[in-house]
């Protein structure tokens, strides 16, 4: 019996000593895609318009099961999914590496930021509705909301005798970010970048017929949204308005 116990361990020893000179194994995972918002990596640097306070966030694909690390300027360093750097600045501009692993295995993806910080031309005045032509009179507006209605999510100022809309392209609340004027609206297809602005008038619809407009969603989920000198359609003259509402 005590031989054979001896030759077990013998050939026990043997076997560990085996494994234990083999190299640590080695799984590489595909590189992972990732988007800085919104927009999906490509070979050129990726240009990101942050209105004044905005943010920047990362979305990443899908993938149960797996640890995420991201690198980047600023010593920016995050194992969120979804991580987000409030209020950026130029100085937020530069690569940033997203890795992901499971298990053994490790994979990673790098792209080039650059963040440009934007404001908008004009302050006016929170809740009024100002028109620099074919108009007289300013509107201090009573309420405003942001709510979806058929299948579009909106912002809405009231007040007599101007209502103010601005729809967006689908009923996702949409993130901070400046938004084209759709020139074509109600009856064009919106892309994700783009926003119908009208306004009726003392009775009178009319569309706005370019520009752009800054959108904020706020700490507490409510929004703000400003433009600057648009001209809208559907008087006899011109009539180009400025305004900043915001969710109370």
């Amino acid at each position: 019996m005590r031989k054979i116990a001896l030759s077990l361990v013998a050939f026990a020893g043997l076997l560990f000593t085996g494994c234990a000179a083999n190299p640590d194994e080695v799984c590489y995972l595909p590189s992972p895609t990732f988007t800085v918002n919104g927009q999906p990596l490509t070979n050129d640097p990726i240009e990101v318009e942050v209105v004044d306070n905005g943010i920047l966030e990362f979305g990443v694909e899908n993938l149960d099961g797996y640890d995420f690390f991201w690198t980047g300027p600023n010593n920016f360093q995050s194992s969120a999914t979804h991580p987000v750097i409030p209020a950026p600045t130029s100085a937020n501009s530069g690569t940033y590496t997203l890795t992901i692993s499971k298990g053994i295995c490790t994979g990673d993806v790098s792209a080039n930021v650059n963040v440009t910080v934007i404001s908008p031309q004009c302050t006016p005045i929170n809740n009024r509705i100002t028109f620099d032509s074919g108009l007289l009179n300013s509107v201090n507006f009573n309420s405003v909301s942001a709510f979806t209605s058929a299948d579009q999510f909106r912002i809405s100022a009231y007040a007599w005798p101007c209502d103010l809309t601005i729809g967006f392209a689908s009923a996702v609340e949409p993130a901070t970010g400046v938004y084209s004027i759709n020139t074509e609206c109600p009856t064009s297809f919106l892309e994700g970048n783009q926003v119908c602005v009208s306004m009726v008038y003392s009775g009178q619809y009319c569309v706005a017929q370019g520009g752009q407009v800054f959108v904020t969603r706020l700490d507490n989920g409510k929004y703000t949204a400003t433009f600057c000198s648009v001209e809208f359609n559907g008087f006899q003259v011109p009539v180009i308005a400025s305004t900043k509402i915001t969710e109370p």
